[in-house]
């Protein structure tokens, strides 16, 4: 097993697989494709592995035909792993994934099935444990994901090769940590004869591995068996408290549903602990922390705050080691879950094959024997979203659903923070409509917006208008009478727009992904009329909204500035990026850009910057005064959705209310008349609706 084979990216880790052997040595590389899945070990169940005299012959004075070479192999592959075939796949079980999946027992007192997800997670694991200088893994899970499971067998197999080490386990509550202790305790009692070590005590808080298995060899033929030296081992668990496992030295400590914790501030807990784990620069130990995530004041926020110290792909951390030393664990809720996991232990999360489907009719649950998958026809993604849609009318609820099946990281801790600055019911009640109205369109109510769609462009006269386009990123609910749009005045050889009486523009720019991988946001841009008491159906809404990622920053600005010359209006950006301000400075267009005036110095700049405070308090209270009366006018899905989740606190992912609210403080800004000998403007009363 020295050798080395291929290197494989986990979760942003690099994973070393051993050499791949030859496919003789293969488990199952002699069966039909259809046939390689993963089941365990059986052969042992045709021999007496008796070790105690009053109970017949002990099994090694004379062992069987085949019985000795089998305990050696099965010694190696606890040791080092097994190679086998998974659907004409070389799958590489490691020692612990081999051990979970071959001797820990649920419990239900049923062995583990194989899930491409607990593969993932030994894989990662063993990542983290032979890296000398990282002190363990945060994890995120979804429900019955089996990371419990897998912790604590962990730790028993730690027990069984290892020596001289304490293991210990905190969770939600002294209750919590003790059933998870007894995972391990019922593991290790249904552990076959041949491996069971001399156990010094088995009690309720504490097991005390006294000395290994007795072994045996080929090379070891007498009667007396061989008495190995070492384990010395410890492994239990503690009440929930901010000073267990203080001062002790821990080969490994499992933090379990951190993000749970009420009695105790698990990152206090967690702070104390790492102390113990750490010699000079190397981690002597390894922390196993997983959680699904609670509402922020409820151990969320706590556990947030070592969440975010974590994340090993950031570039900032040119060393690798983050800021708590731990490295981010995530599986997405609709993976690896019981019912939408095919006979090869792969999630089904699109729509399953047809293979897949035949399967997962029949799949039952082996806890009760009755049918796991509610509906064989769609994949996990698929289902866990009509669960959502199931409680779009109920936040609480669907918050809940969310932290426990999240899709992504973020949602978990957006669902968690508990709070919509908007009346909730309004929202759902608009984005049925909206999403009827798409259904009735033929487009799809998850992804696509009302409204025409197209691009605003520049004719040869130099007006510029809006063409149908399919590929573009405007949708327009109202456009302008020919002789309404297009209005501004040329000062000082300048342009400067003469239709702000019509309304406002809000800009979300984008940047480029900050971490390979990473999508980053959507560029946005909202047109808002004012509000006129004399036509109060059809103003006071936004009538363009621009969502997407153009190709080229070029591209963007031009389409932005072309809307604004269109309806005349002037336009609020926040100023991360700046790149937005540089091209209409560069074109000479600065005069549709709103100025403010920078908080350090007083100097006059345009747009807002994201670090400002009082400005980001501004554009939620807008957004949130705005909302008394503008839900049901609002036809852009976007907009209504981000609303619903918003975060004055992260607000990056919610782009469309970010370029919404910007164009209501547009809106504050005065109307000027514009200085300058010329004939009396007719100013737009109103516009053409689409």
């Amino acid at each position: 097993m020295s050798k080395k084979g291929r290197v494989l990216k986990i979760q942003g880790l690099d994973y070393q697989e051993p050499a791949l052997p030859p496919k003789k040595n293969i488990r199952f590389s002699d069966l039909p494709k259809s046939k390689q899945m993963w089941s365990r070990h059986e052969e042992y169940l045709q021999w007496s592995w008796n070790t105690d005299p009053k109970e017949g012959d002990v099994w090694f004075k004379n062992p069987e035909e085949g019985q000795l070479e089998w305990y050696e192999q099965e010694l190696e592959r606890i040791n080092f792993g097994e190679w086998v075939m998974i659907n004409g796949e070389p799958t590489y079980f490691n020692k612990y994934c081999y051990f979970f999946h071959q001797w820990h027992t649920l419990q239900e007192g049923i062995y583990p099935s194989y899930r491409d997800t607990s593969l993932e997670f030994f894989r990662f694991f063993e990542a983290v444990d032979e890296d000398p200088f990282t002190l363990g893994i945060c994890g995120i899970k979804g429900r019955r994901l089996g990371m419990s499971s897998m912790g604590a067998s962990i730790q028993l197999l730690i027990c069984l090769l290892e020596e001289n080490n304490l293991h210990g386990i905190v969770s939600k509550t002294g209750v919590d940590a003790k059933e998870l202790y007894y995972m391990i305790k019922f593991s290790l009692e249904n552990l076959p004869p041949f491996l069971m070590p001399d156990m010094r005590n088995i009690g309720e808080k504490e097991l005390f591995f006294n000395t290994p298995a007795q072994r045996v060899s080929k090379n070891n033929k007498s009667t007396t068996l061989q008495k190995a030296k070492g384990l010395n081992n410890r492994a239990g668990w503690l009440p929930t408290a901010e000073n267990s496992y203080d001062g002790r030295r821990l080969r490994t400590v499992i933090l379990d549903e951190a993000a749970k914790v009420e009695e105790a501030d698990i990152s206090i807990l967690f702070s104390k602990i790492s102390e113990t784990l750490i010699t000079g620069a190397s981690v002597v130990g390894k922390v196993l922390m997983f959680s699904t995530v609670n509402a922020m004041d409820k151990g969320g926020a706590n556990f947030k705050s070592i969440w975010d110290d974590s994340d090993h792909t950031d570039e900032k951390y040119t060393d690798g080691q983050t800021a708590s030393r731990l490295k981010r664990f995530f599986i997405a809720g609709y993976r690896g879950v019981m019912g939408y996991v095919d006979q090869y232990g792969n999630s089904v999360v699109d729509t399953p094959t047809k293979e897949q489907t035949e399967f997962l009719k029949v799949v039952k649950d082996p806890t009760t024997g009755k049918p796991a998958c509610p509906n064989s026809y769609i994949g996990a993604k698929e289902y866990r979203e009509s669960r959502r849609k199931a409680f779009s009318k109920d936040p609480e609820k669907l918050a809940e659903e969310i932290r426990k099946f999240p899709f992504e990281w973020k949602e978990v801790f957006k669902s968690a923070s508990n709070q919509c600055y908007f009346n909730v019911e309004r929202i759902q009640n608009q984005l049925e409509r909206v999403k009827e109205e798409l259904l009735l369109q033929g487009k799809n109510p998850e992804k696509d917006e009302l409204g025409r769609r197209g691009k605003f462009i520049k004719s040869p006269n130099g007006r510029v208008q809006f063409v149908d386009d399919n590929l573009g990123m405007w949708y327009i609910r109202e456009l302008l009478n020919e002789s309404e749009s297009n209005k501004f005045e040329i000062l000082g050889g300048k342009q400067i727009p003469s239709n702000t009486v019509y309304g406002g523009a809000g800009l979300d720019p984008f940047a480029h992904a900050k971490k390979a991988g990473d999508g980053g946001s959507d560029a946005s841009v909202t047109i808002w009329k004012r509000y006129s008491s004399l036509d109060p159906d059809n103003s006071g809404m936004p009538v363009a909204f621009f969502i997407g990622r153009p190709k080229t920053k070029s591209e963007f600005h031009e389409q932005l500035a072309n809307a604004l010359i269109y309806y005349g209006v002037r336009c609020l950006g926040e100023r991360a990026p700046t790149d937005w301000v540089d091209w209409f400075v560069e074109k000479g267009l600065e005069n549709y850009l709103i100025e403010t005036k920078r908080k350090s110095d007083g100097e006059k700049i345009y747009g807002v910057a994201p670090q400002d405070k009082q400005s980001r308090e501004e554009h939620l209270t807008l957004q949130v005064e705005s909302s008394e009366f503008d839900h049901d006018k609002i036809w852009f899905r976007r907009i209504l959705e981000d609303r619903l989740h918003f975060d004055i606190d992260d607000r990056t992912d919610y782009d469309g209310a970010m370029s919404s609210g910007m164009a209501l403080m547009a809106l504050q800004e005065p109307i000027k008349e514009i200085k300058k000998e010329r004939k009396k403007l007719t100013f737009l009363h109103k516009g053409k609706f689409i």
